[in-house]
């Protein structure tokens, strides 16, 4: 049985479970109160949340409407100030978010680590969005109740653009590759730099082709395979083969430098 079809069984499982109580009281309000009960009995919000999920197909009813409406507001404003948090959170951006530091520590690289906060706020506005839906129906956007939520919500998700994020990166890298004329990669494998008043010799690896390489490790994981331009991939791909020689090379140097200064 497919998914729509175990929906629509349960949706017409639902409306005839509470027709039937609706009819069992002679007052002709069962399902009234039935639902005001049970939401009554919540012990917090999600418990609430979870009711008008199950209770959701009847919410076309007047009545029903009428006569959870207090509980509606009272949820409406949780959701105001779950989203109302994520902005705050966004303003405050992924550099100096505590997630920032988390992901440091892991060694997630900068931009993979800010594409995995906003998928998650992007989960997290999408969950607030499909309570909405349980609380006051499938067009809660277009009702006066929850106009202003629904361009809040909007309004976040279209900053919470990951991909933007990712074609930033993509345009930084290739600006620093298009204006790289000295092509380290393929020079001598010792420079010669100089480091305030002294100089020194020095592997000749840039460091940041090796979080090039980390970067695209991870963006690959997140699903960016075929988005990777080929030539930020090539050169990810060279820096890897020479980071091992490179890192050789470097204690090599560093144990002859010291060596020099003991004799």
């Amino acid at each position: 049985m497919s998914d729509s079809s175990k929906s629509n069984q349960k949706l017409t499982s639902s409306k005839s479970a509470c027709d039937s109580v609706d009819a069992s009281l002679p007052d002709g309000k069962g399902v009234t109160r039935v639902l005001r009960d049970k939401l009554s009995s919540c012990q917090d919000a999600e418990d609430m949340f979870r009711v008008f999920a199950r209770f959701n197909p009847l919410l076309t009813r007047t009545r029903v409407r009428a006569a959870v409406k207090e509980f509606q507001l009272q949820l409406m404003n949780t959701v105001g100030q779950a989203v109302q948090k994520l902005q705050a959170k966004f303003t405050h951006k992924y550099e100096s978010s505590s997630a920032s530091n988390i992901a440091t520590i892991r060694g997630i690289p900068p931009v993979s680590g800010k594409i995995m906060w906003a998928k998650q706020m992007e989960r997290q506005v999408h969950t607030l969005m499909k309570r909405m839906s349980d609380v006051l129906g499938k067009e809660w956007g277009q009702q006066l109740e929850g106009r202003q939520l629904r361009r809040s919500c909007d309004e976040l998700l279209s900053k919470l653009d990951s991909r933007a994020y990712f074609r930033s990166w993509v345009t930084e890298w290739e600006r620093e590759l298009s204006s790289d004329t000295n092509s380290k990669i393929a020079t001598y494998p010792i420079v010669i730099a100089k480091e305030g008043q002294a100089i020194v010799a020095k592997a000749n690896f840039d460091e940041k082709h090796e979080y090039l390489s980390r970067e695209i490790r991870y963006l690959k994981w997140l699903g960016y395979d075929r988005d990777i331009p080929r030539t930020i991939a090539l050169v990810a791909e060279e820096a890897m083969e020479r980071y091992p020689h490179a890192s050789e090379l470097s204690v090599v140097i560093l144990f002859y430098c010291d060596l020099i200064l003991f004799y």
